[in-house]
């Protein structure tokens, strides 16, 4: 840094190129050398943003997809929330140096033809993995039009680097075939779990594939009551089932709820959080690169780390002869030099560490401001930043709306379901009991008119038998045609009876 550094492995950061381990020369942006010019830092960095990068990348994030290529219905992230994104990025480094700024120019109105716009740094999409062909989220191509480097640039404290080099341009790509999130504040909890607990993914998918077998369970053998209940008494069998059903109302949420929620959680919710990248962490990390730093994880023999704050006697010493030099002969503090608090040994928190699915990290660690201040020092002690640094984020929601919309929407789905097929069910029950009741209407009334033509018929029998009796007694007749003609009544309404307990029975 513009002051004394030490080797520590797998602290502090890493200037780029890394290569060269002899000479560890740093790359740069560097300071016009005409004060009026805008080139380099003198007018901020100037870049521009490809006209298809939006429509590209809205469609790689998780919170706009159910599933892989099923859109949700809810578009959670739009261009506006990726262009905000961008901006928090650019303002983690600039709000923290007072050399560092991101500027748009003329570039916003034809951003991707290079013949009407130069911007320094564009930022755009690529189907590739990466330009050496490793699998990445997304890379930096630094002179990307096949420039050279230049020589000697001149530091942000108005020194010559003569061993270092110059950047001038720089293209930062993201890869389309990766998938990304908005929220890291709730996905930032699945990460530190698993950082605490490897095995996390292992126990989520237990515990959410038991909760879904026991509903599953439950599930299959209700279904089995209902056919069983059909097998043995038809549609009454069912009608009764469905009102002992329905006084359990709650037992079909709960089994309802657990059917829905544990596939729904994790596919739509945990494994995004867990196979997709951050992308405001990817854009901090990714300007990093831009501004000439590696992952300090990856090179731990050649981390810097800063022993001394920035000074007035240090702020032009930050060139890698001077470094090695101190570093070499022991750098030693003069009574009126401060000296740094000591700065965490891991640099697993730096926003340069690797990028990987598993990181949520935006802010500046105090190891990435030493950083930033060495690469880009100042002389005035009023514009330097201390640690900590600043860091202004959005407090997003999108994650707890995404699993409320996620489990809520199938849920009431497969309610309103279940619901509307008891109602038709309840419907078709109904009307045949109407049917029923019709049928027994009918046959009541034919009943009633046949004990009626039976009443009437046995009147008729009953007088025509007493005149028969009256006939046969006047000429001398037996008894026992009296008890015959009574025999012949009796046998007529035996039979009617018969008659009308079939006719009951259809």
């Amino acid at each position: 840094m513009a002051l004394a550094l030490a080797l520590l492995a797998a602290a502090g950061w890493v200037n780029m190129p890394f290569t060269n381990r002899e000479e560890l020369r740093s790359i740069r942006w560097s300071m016009p050398e005409n004060s009026t010019s805008l080139a380099g830092l003198g007018g901020g960095i100037t870049f521009a943003i490809s006209d298809d990068f939006c429509s590209l990348m809205v469609a790689r994030f998780s919170e706009n997809y159910l599933l892989r290529r099923v859109p949700n219905p809810l578009q959670f992230v739009s261009c506006e929330d990726i262009n905000d994104s961008i901006k928090r990025a650019m303002n983690t480094w600039s709000d923290n140096s007072a050399f560092i700024k991101f500027v748009t120019t003329a570039c916003d109105t034809s951003r991707s033809d290079r013949r009407k716009c130069t911007p320094e740094l564009l930022i755009s999409t690529s189907p590739r993995t990466s330009a050496i062909g490793e699998r990445v989220a997304a890379f930096v191509l630094h002179q990307p039009e096949g420039g050279m480097y230049g020589r000697q640039p001149i530091t942000t404290a108005g020194v010559v680097a003569r061993d270092e080099l110059e950047i001038t341009q720089a293209e930062l790509t993201f890869v389309l075939d990766v998938c990304w999130f908005m929220d890291p504040t709730f996905c930032s909890q699945f990460h530190l779990a698993l950082v605490d607990f490897a095995s996390t993914t292992t126990v989520v998918r237990m515990i959410l594939l038991l909760s879904w077998i026991i509903a599953a369970v439950v599930f299959a053998f209700r279904v089995g009551k209902y056919l069983t209940a059909y097998a043995h008494g038809g549609w009454d069998g069912i009608s009764v089932e469905m009102d002992r059903t329905e006084a359990k109302l709650w037992h079909s949420l709960f089994m309802i709820f657990f059917l829905i929620t544990p596939p729904a959680f994790y596919f739509f919710v945990y494994l995004p959080c867990i196979e997709c990248y951050d992308f405001e962490s990817a854009m901090t990390h990714e300007l990093g690169h831009v501004l000439g730093f590696a992952h300090p994880d990856e090179f731990p023999d050649v981390d810097r780390m800063a022993l001394k704050p920035l000074s007035l006697r240090t702020c032009k010493l930050n060139g890698p002869a001077d470094w090695l030099a101190s570093k070499a002969v022991g750098y030693i503090a003069d009574q009126d030099d401060d000296v740094l608090p000591s700065r965490p040994s891991d640099s697993a928190d730096s926003v340069m560490y690797s990028l990987t699915t598993f990181r949520s990290r935006s802010c500046l660690t105090d190891n990435d401001l030493d950083g930033l201040n060495y690469l880009y020092p100042s002389c005035d002690k009023t514009v330097v930043r201390q640690p900590p640094s600043l860091c202004v984020k959005a407090q997003r929601n999108i994650g707890w709306l995404r699993l409320a919309a996620t489990i809520a929407i199938p849920f009431v789905a497969a309610v309103a379901s279940t619901i509307a097929t008891s109602q038709l069910l309840n419907r078709r029950l109904r009307r045949r009991a109407s049917s029923l009741r019709l049928q027994e209407a009918v046959v009541r009334t034919l009943a009633q008119r046949r004990i009626w033509d039976m009443e009437r018929n046995e009147r008729q029998l009953l007088s025509q038998n007493k005149l028969l009796k009256e006939r046969r007694a006047a000429s001398g007749a037996s008894a026992v045609d009296s008890d015959a003609g009574t025999g012949l009544v009796m046998a007529t309404r035996d039979f009617t009876q018969v008659e009308l307990s079939q006719l009951l029975r259809t």
